[in-house]
């Protein structure tokens, strides 16, 4: 049987030694460009997403600003109301009869349905006297909130120092979040607080400020209290256990790199002047660079 015999590797050339070499420097300097290149063009679109991201923010935040400050012009504009003065000072307050009290009760009641219809903000309002701690309340539909459920004392705790004239309060029901926007209601002529009103804002609008928001994935957005309760979220890959991990509601506005649990993330947090409220965007690192990749 033959057996092969393996050929000796022949060694290189002088001239096949300064070629290869000749090749290895011309080619180094093009692949160190194309990796300076791309993590340069990383860094590029990393910037880009965040200045995006940070600008959508402001945005949004600049629409519940605005928002809130029609939802508070809206309720002055009430206030300012003769008739709706005349009504709340009228005489049947001071009337004990059943008589009167019901048809007082009618007519509050008949007045604050047409103002929640009117707004499509509110889902629900009422007054409550300062005076004999009575409260008349309408909503939107039937059932949304309970009046027993409305809670009275801390909307009138808003107002425990005289000079608030205006302010808000923020509930949580089970999943649900309630916001109350409430004012004072001044005698005209001693200037002296005798009723609050209040109105609660439409959780379907919270939700909808979430949704018309142009940050997409793997991008989540939420809004927070000044305390980390979440109002609204839009959820996209970052789940809110992550925002609650990091306590993103201590942070003041700016652009961060965080990191939770092994995975880092993108944060960029604006606060609503309005309430408080933090509005803040938190970007999977890695789900980011890997979309970049795609490109």
């Amino acid at each position: 049987m033959k057996q092969s015999i393996k050929q000796p590797l022949q060694p290189l050339s002088l001239k096949s030694k300064v070629i290869a070499t000749i090749v290895l420097i011309a080619i180094y300097p093009i692949i160190l460009m194309m990796i300076l290149g791309y993590f340069n063009y990383a860094n590029v679109l990393e910037d880009r997403f965040i200045k995006s991201n940070t600008e959508e923010l402001n945005m949004t935040t600049n629409y519940i600003n605005k928002d809130i400050a029609e939802m508070d012009e809206f309720i002055t504009t009430l206030l300012g109301d003769q008739g709706f003065y005349d009504l709340t000072r009228s005489s049947s307050m001071n009337d004990a009869s059943a008589l009167a009290t019901y048809s007082f009760k009618v007519q509050i009641e008949r007045y604050l349905n047409s103002v929640v219809y009117s707004n499509r903000d509110f889902d629900s309002g009422g007054i409550i006297f300062l005076g004999s701690g009575q409260m008349f309340y309408e909503s939107e539909r039937t059932g949304i909130v309970n009046i027993d459920s409305i809670p009275k004392d801390k909307i009138m705790d808003i107002f425990y120092e005289d000079k608030i004239s205006s302010g808000y309060y923020i509930e949580r029901s089970g999943k649900e979040i309630s916001i109350y926007l409430a004012r004072k209601v001044l005698d005209k002529e001693r200037f002296q607080p005798f009723a609050i009103m209040f109105f609660r804002i439409d959780p379907r609008y919270m939700a909808s400020i979430m949704g018309e928001s142009k940050i997409e994935n793997p991008t989540s957005t939420f809004m927070v209290t000044a305390d980390g309760m979440i109002v609204s979220q839009r959820i996209n890959s970052v789940s809110s256990t992550v925002a609650d991990g990091l306590k993103l509601y201590q942070l003041k506005d700016g652009q961060y790199e965080k990191s939770y649990q092994g995975k880092d993330y993108y944060v960029v947090v604006t606060t609503s002047k309005a309430m408080g409220f933090r509005i803040i965007s938190v970007t999977d690192k890695e789900l980011l660079m890997a979309d970049m990749r795609k490109i």
